[in-house]
């Protein structure tokens, strides 16, 4: 397994790959990691393996008129990655990212950066965020089984965000900073329930 770090700080236009719409009632919504409150009836485009979460409201979201988040089922998804070009354009658009990427294979490269080395799959990560560090996107290559999830935890070790990754398993979690404090923990878990990853942040 590998771990490596890439800060992004490129921009660039939108390819639109999905649609969301809201029913019943207006809601907060964040895509990407970015908070927006819709109208009931709205309709909300995104890019390919977008994090979408319902954050409050009393409405529905549906998912590419498959997929219903509501405030009482699982809040957060990675969309399908059915584009690797929209895909790239969404890393692109997250100015002052850093991607966090761990696989089991011995080599792994993203836009031409590679890293090698490797780490057992349990072991702790601490990873250092800096003030320049707006969004964190933690990049899993796992042999499944699915659902792939991710767990904040908080210094109590209580989950405070869960984000489901139903689609394939190759996951790209995107998370703000600013809802992350110090020695929060990041644990991702396959489909048996077993942790194939920790991560502890250090702010």
């Amino acid at each position: 397994m590998k771990l490596f770090f890439i800060v992004s700080v490129m921009s660039t236009s939108f390819l639109l790959a999905g649609t969301l719409i809201v029913k019943d009632s207006d809601v907060t919504v964040s895509i990407n990691a970015k908070n927006e409150i819709l109208k009931e009836g709205t309709s909300k485009e995104f890019l390919d393996g977008s994090t979408i979460c319902y954050v409050s409201g009393s409405g529905r979201i549906i998912v590419n008129s498959s997929i219903q988040l509501t405030s009482k089922i699982d809040q957060c998804i990675q969309t399908k990655i059915s584009s690797n070009n929209n895909f790239k354009t969404l890393l692109a658009s997250l100015k002052n990212s850093l991607i966090v990427s761990f696989t089991n294979t011995n080599e792994i490269s993203v836009d031409g950066v590679s890293s090698k080395g490797s780490n057992d799959d349990k072991s702790v990560s601490i990873i250092n965020i800096d003030s320049t560090i707006d969004f964190l996107v933690i990049e899993s290559k796992s042999s499944g089984p699915l659902p792939i999830t991710l767990y904040v935890l908080d210094d109590n070790n209580r989950a405070i965000k869960k984000i489901i990754n139903k689609e394939n398993c190759d996951t790209y979690f995107i998370l703000n900073i600013s809802n992350l404090k110090n020695n929060y923990k990041i644990s991702i878990k396959n489909g048996f329930g077993i942790e194939v990853k920790n991560i502890v942040l250090k702010k």
